[in-house]
Parts: structure tokens; sequence; C-alpha cells
């Protein structure tokens, strides 16, 4: 028999048995065959999605290894940005910088650089550490797909008398120069934006535009190699429990299997089954119920016994009990034993069967039409 390892229509593979006799597999066996099968398809599936996650991971990481600043902490992001505006600030020759996250409709200040001061009153004007901005932001302009906005003298600019917050840049913090880039994932994702500032009118060159762009990209690398890592870890702790589920159903079915297997060395197989299937062996209590019970054996065995070869005794004692053991289940009897030539079968228990009487005979029928074949 095969099962298919087979997950929303898409074949994997098969899982298949087979047994050097004629003997049909039961509907139980079946059904743990594709139960295994399913488990693969699962096992499968975990390895999937952990190399997928992988290797995304593993691209991010060698180009942030690359890049340099980013794998110092690639899940706490603070410090990358406080980093990046560091040295973004020396490089660039300005005085004061942030960088602000966007989640669709708020900017959040997560990390803030230069002058102490500074650091302080922005701080204290941002004490909720969020920003919606308006139409009359320059912030807007990023929302709407600005990527740089430079501003040589950020006072002569019309987002000094429009924007608040922008004025209060200018008044209190002493912005005259300033630029911000946009932290963007593609054209239609904005992530955030990182703001520079001189408290002179020196405009920003393009070699330190450009530097401030490559910050920027770095940020970017940076919040996606958090977010993989937080996936990961969630995929990890996933998978960890697809494990664990699967191991406890194999111990499960291994534990049934061998319970099984102990009670077809005492039980008849019917009886052993049922106890399993139920897990309640309170069938086996002592009680009374009316029974039919089947005997059988072979007229002149003994004699055949006593003059035959003992292989030959056992090779037709195997053919005679192949013969009779399907017919049995197939009246749903229970087996209760063989004794040589001689069979055991009644009726009625462990579960109640319909005119026990008249299945036996139908049994004992058949049962003596199959023996007249092997004998």
């Amino acid at each position: 028999m095969a099962a298919a390892l087979r997950k929303d229509g898409r074949l994997f593979g098969t899982l298949a048995a087979y047994r050097q006799e004629v003997r049909p597999f039961s509907d139980k066996q079946i059904a743990l065959l594709q139960n295994f099968a399913a488990q693969a398809v699962i096992a499968m599936e975990n390895a999937r999605l952990i190399t997928e996650t992988r290797e995304a991971l593993e691209q991010q990481t060698a180009t942030a290894e690359v890049l340099g600043v980013i794998n110092s902490s690639p899940s706490d992001l603070t410090p990358v940005f406080e980093a990046m505006l560091e040295k973004a600030l020396r490089l660039c020759a300005a005085s004061f910088g942030h960088l602000r996250t966007y989640d669709g409709e708020y900017f959040h200040l997560d990390a803030i650089c230069g002058e102490p001061r500074l650091v302080e009153q922005v701080r204290a004007n941002s004490a909720d550490r969020t920003y919606r901005p308006g139409p009359q932001s320059p912030l807007h302009l990023l929302v709407e797909g600005e990527s740089i906005l430079h501003f040589a003298d950020a006072r002569e600019s019309e987002f000094y008398h429009a924007d608040e917050p922008f004025r209060w840049m200018v008044d209190v913090g002493a912005c005259r120069a300033m630029a911000m880039v946009a932290l963007r994932k593609d054209e239609d994702h904005l992530l955030g934006f990182i703001n520079v500032y001189r408290q002179t009118t020196q405009p920003f060159t393009d070699k330190q535009i450009a530097l401030l762009q490559n910050f920027a990209a770095q940020a970017v690398i940076a919040m996606e190699n958090a977010r993989l890592l937080g996936e990961l870890r969630e995929r990890t702790d996933e998978v960890a429990s697809w494990n664990r589920e699967l191991e406890a159903r194999v111990a499960a079915q291994l534990a049934e299997i061998e319970r099984s297997g102990k009670l077809r060395r005492f039980l008849a197989p019917q009886l052993a089954d049922l106890i399993v299937a139920q897990g309640d062996e309170s069938i086996l209590e002592s009680h009374r119920r009316e029974i039919v019970v089947v005997f059988c054996d072979v007229r002149g065995f003994t004699a055949f016994a006593e003059r035959a070869e003992p292989e030959e005794v056992m090779a037709f004692l195997r053919d005679y009990h192949a013969a009779l053991g399907p017919i049995v289940a197939r009246f749903e009897g229970t087996l209760d034993h063989y004794s040589g030539d001689g069979v055991m079968v009644f009726f009625n228990d462990p579960l109640p069967t319909p005119e026990p009487a008249k299945r036996a005979i139908e049994m004992a029928a058949a049962m003596r039409e199959a023996a007249q074949q092997v004998l």
C-alpha cells in the first residue's frame, strides 16, 4: 500500500509499505500510514519554511556585514540608529540630527544626536515622541513620495511660516541648512527619515547628501534585518511547537502499537484491537453473557501426525490456519485459540452479535468448505 504526501493539491512524494505474503492491510493500518504521511508533509513544510527564512536572513546579514555598522546590533535598532546619526553628523559637519520611523500615519522619534542642549530641547518638545504631519509640513512631501529635501536656509523656506514644528526647529534649535532623506523600502513604502542640520547657511554637498542616502539605505537594511529576525523567532517557535506536537503524536502511536502487540500475545486479535480502539480494558472484567461456541478439528489428524514428518505436519497446519483465520474474521467471530488442528471460536462476546447461532453455523459451513480444499 502507498499513501500520497500531498499539500494543497500538490504531490510531494509517497510513503509505501509491503508484505511478502498475501494478507491485506487493515483499515486501521492504512489510516496509520496516512497519518505518518501527513506527519512527513509537516516535516517537509517545516524544513522548507526554515530554509526559506534562513536564506533570506543570510542574504540580509551578509549585506549588513559589508555595510559594517548594522551587524553590531541586528535586533535592537536604537544603537544602530544612534551610531548612524553620530557618524552622519561628523562626516557631514552637522550640529544636530534625528531619525524618525513612520507607521503609515505617525512619525516616531527613535534616535537623536547632537549638541546636548538641543537634544534636551527636542526631547522636551517631543514628549510623546510621535508626530502626525499636516499638509503644510515638509514631512508631507516625504509621505507623498519625495526622497530628499534640502534647504540651504530653513528660515527662507515656505515651511518656516506654514509649519509650527518646522519654525520651532529654526527659532529654538537655530536650524539653518537642513537635509532630510527618506527611509524607503520601495516607492510605496515610507519607513521614516533621517534629518540633519547645521546652524549655518552652508548647504550640504552632493557627496554629503549621497552619504546620507547611504545611511538611509543602511537604516532600511537594519529595519529589515530586525523584521526578519522577529519572523525567524516566530517561525522557530512555530516549528518547535510543531515538532513537540509531532513527537507527542508519534510517541502516542508507538505506545498504542506496543500496547496492541502486548495484548495480542495473550488475547484474540479482535479483542486486542477493540481494547486498543476504546482505550478501556473493562471489557476484560468478569461478566456473564450467553455465547455460541464453535469447536472444530480435522478428522484423522492424530493418525496423520503420527506417521507424517514434522515438516509436513507444520506445513499442513500453516495452510489450515491460514485458510480458517480470514473466515473467522469475516463472520466477526472471536478466535479464542488454536491448538494443533483444534480451533475454538465464540460469538456474542466481547461485542453483541446479531443472531450468533446462525452466524456460527454459516461460519462453520464456510470453514468446512475451505478446509476441504486444504485437505
